[in-house]
């Protein structure tokens, strides 16, 4: 069921369901494109290498792949949010749920916060 998406040399790494005309050569969905293409797509997402998805993390300056769930298999993800972009149109979460989903504990989860908003504030001050 879960296919790891190969590149479609988009900026966005959008995830989702495809047109038809865009299948693939196995008849599945190609990769989507937007977000459009996959807010009403299937879940848990099948498109595990999306940039968004929560499955896994790939730096883009080393290409080393962070496992976020290593005991969990793709396919059995089907109780927890698999894609960011779905939590993000959820609103605000507490940082336990945000932890819960993200296999971080509360206390890493506040660090990246704390560390995320300092940044934000360095790049608003110097526009």
């Amino acid at each position: 069921m879960f296919q790891h998406a190969q590149s479609s040399g988009t900026s966005d790494g959008a995830q989702g369901v495809a047109d038809e005309e865009d299948e693939g050569e196995d008849g599945l969905p190609s990769r989507p494109r937007t977000r459009g293409d996959c807010v009403d797509g299937p879940r848990p997402c099948p498109w595990v290498a999306c940039r968004h998805h929560l499955y896994l993390d790939v730096r883009p300056e080393t290409g080393s792949i962070k496992f976020n769930f290593p005991d969990i298999a793709p396919e059995d993800m089907e109780n927890r949010p698999t894609c960011s972009l779905d939590v993000a149109d959820q609103g605000g979460v507490t940082l336990e749920a945000a932890g819960e989903m993200m296999n971080l504990t509360r206390e890493r989860v506040r660090q990246i916060e704390t560390r995320t908003l300092v940044r934000l504030r360095v790049l608003t001050d110097h526009r």
